[in-house]
């Protein structure tokens, strides 16, 4: 893409809404508030779309690092559409592994590729002394070497509860 771009101008209405119109596997718009005069405002937002569902699968462990989870996979699929980058930030908002697991939007594999029941695993972290005994996920978006947008998965061994307790952790 070149720099300017020629840009499209939509009415302020749909600044709240707004959603990517190229097609793709996925695909990210920049929308901007921009005054009569064509300066931007103080409002800017990054919406994703796409075809393709975004798969994920990690090492529980590395997610919450707990000895009991060692071998353990966390997988789950979003949607573009559905991640949802917040109002002048470049992050989404953090999302509770634990909650994800619990309402069934995650599952757990053990090392064999099995899949662990969310009661078992829940029941593990009722029985833990010490913390961390919950994850966090958000999603990113930022600039690559290549000059080009990347979408990022970034997490944090902590509750989303607490986590976005911490003024410096929240944005």
């Amino acid at each position: 893409m070149e720099f300017p771009a020629d840009w499209t101008v939509l009415p302020k209405a749909d600044f709240e809404l707004a959603s990517p119109r190229i097609a793709g596997d996925l695909t990210m718009e920049l929308h901007a508030e921009l005054r009569p005069s064509g300066r931007i405002l103080d409002a800017f937002r990054i919406s994703l779309a796409g075809t393709k569902i975004l798969a994920i699968e990690v090492e529980l462990f590395k997610l919450l690092p707990v000895n009991t989870f060692k071998g353990w996979s966390f997988k789950a699929e979003f949607r573009p559409e559905d991640i949802v980058i917040r109002k002048n930030l470049t992050s989404s908002t953090w999302l509770d592994g634990t909650a994800l697991i619990a309402r069934r939007e995650a599952s757990l594999l053990d090392d064999s590729g099995s899949g662990i029941p969310s009661a078992e695993f829940l029941r593990y972290l009722a029985d833990l002394d010490d913390l961390p005994d919950s994850f966090s996920l958000r999603w990113a978006v930022a600039a690559g070497e290549d000059g080009r947008m990347k979408l990022q998965l970034h997490s944090l061994p902590a509750g989303a509860v607490f986590i976005t307790g911490k003024p410096l952790l929240k944005g």
